[in-house]
This record gives structure tokens, C-alpha cells and sequence, in this order.
């Protein structure tokens, strides 16, 4: 994985190493209607993060940035990912998380 191994650990997630290229994990995941909470999640400020985006690519929150709530207005497929910059070592243990609020 470019350098980087990913453990998981029963909900969080331990990642160390160096990425030799910059490159993104992701998945994808429905989403029904109602607001959400994403808390902050930060890896490595900008250089290695988690996001979260609609189905046509606009991003909705990214883990370095505060606590956000986010409306879904009807069920649609989304995007989870974490982005990993270009020559960057990490040694971090993270939690993604997404609290569906009602």
C-alpha cells in the first residue's frame, strides 16, 4: 500500500510508514435522509486525511477540519476516503466516525 500499513483495531485504526505516491483508500456507503454529525478526525493535517463526498464528488467535510453536520436530503450512495499526500510519514492512530443525529 504505497509504503503504509493500515491495522485496524476494533473501530479505530493504526497507520504507519511513508507513502512513496500520493493516493486515496476509499469506499462507498448509502446514506438515507437526516443531519449527521462528522467529528473532527485529524491523521496529518492536510497532508493525510478522511473525507466524506456526495455522489457527484463535491466534498461535504474533511476529518482536519472542525466538527460538522451534514444534511442528506434523500438516499444516495457517498464516498468515504483517506487521502494520503506524496513522501509523508505517519505514525498515528485514528477513529473515522459518522453519528447520524435523526
Amino acid at each position: 500500500m504505497s509504503g503504509l500499513t493500515i491495522t485496524p483495531l476494533g473501530g479505530e485504526y493504526k497507520l504507519k510508514g511513508t507513502s512513496t505516491r500520493g493516493f486515496e483508500i476509499s469506499t462507498q456507503r448509502e446514506l438515507t435522509p437526516g443531519t449527521y454529525l462528522a467529528p473532527k478526525c485529524e491523521i496529518d493535517s492536510y497532508n493525510v486525511y478522511t473525507e466524506i463526498q456526495d455522489p457527484t464528488g463535491k466534498n461535504l467535510w474533511r476529518g482536519y477540519q472542525s466538527d460538522q453536520e451534514i444534511t442528506i436530503t434523500k438516499t444516495e450512495t457517498h464516498k468515504f476516503a483517506i487521502r494520503f499526500a506524496e513522501n509523508r510519514t505517519v505514525d498515528k492512530t485514528f477513529t473515522p466516525r459518522l453519528y447520524k443525529l435523526d
